[in-house]
């Protein structure tokens, strides 16, 4: 199967011979979902990671359309959304956006990072860092921290 995610024999061992993960074999077809479900520790995060080539199994096979985690990532066909927030307080609304670019070597169109910050309702907001930044309603932009809002 070229398309789709193909595992073959997946296993991953840590350390003094903790095993994660151990003869996982799964396939899905090009464009489908996939959700993996289990209780904790059962080895979930640690299939993902191999997945998106952030570790190394120890054996088996991962093919993403027919190319591995290494390749997926040389030519840019991979994408990570990290479970827990993943920005960086020193940067601002922008420089955080920029980032995957950045490390990633592109250099991004002018405007698209504005569009970007459009997209998610944070215009105005660009050079906010994330500590001033708050959660506001749906449908509502947020409030810099240092600029509460006026009582109702």
């Amino acid at each position: 199967m070229s398309g789709g995610i193909s595992v073959t024999g997946l296993s991953k061992t840590f350390g003094q011979g903790l095993i994660a993960v151990d003869g996982v074999d799964l396939r899905t077809p090009k464009g489908s979902f996939l959700s993996l479900l289990g209780p904790s520790g059962c080895g979930k995060s640690t299939v993902l990671r191999m997945l998106a080539g952030l570790e190394q199994p120890t054996g088996g096979e991962i093919r993403v359309n027919g190319e591995t985690p290494a390749e997926l990532r040389r030519s840019h066909h991979l994408g990570i959304a990290f479970q827990d927030s993943a920005l960086l307080a020193w940067r601002s609304v922008a420089a955080n956006i920029r980032l995957p670019l950045e490390v990633a070597g592109i250099r991004p169109e002018p405007g698209v990072v504005d569009d970007l910050i459009k997209l998610v309702g944070l215009e105005g907001f660009d050079k906010a860092r994330p500590a001033e930044l708050r959660r506001r309603p749906p449908g509502q932009a947020p409030l810099r921290a240092d600029h509460p809002a006026a009582p109702g």
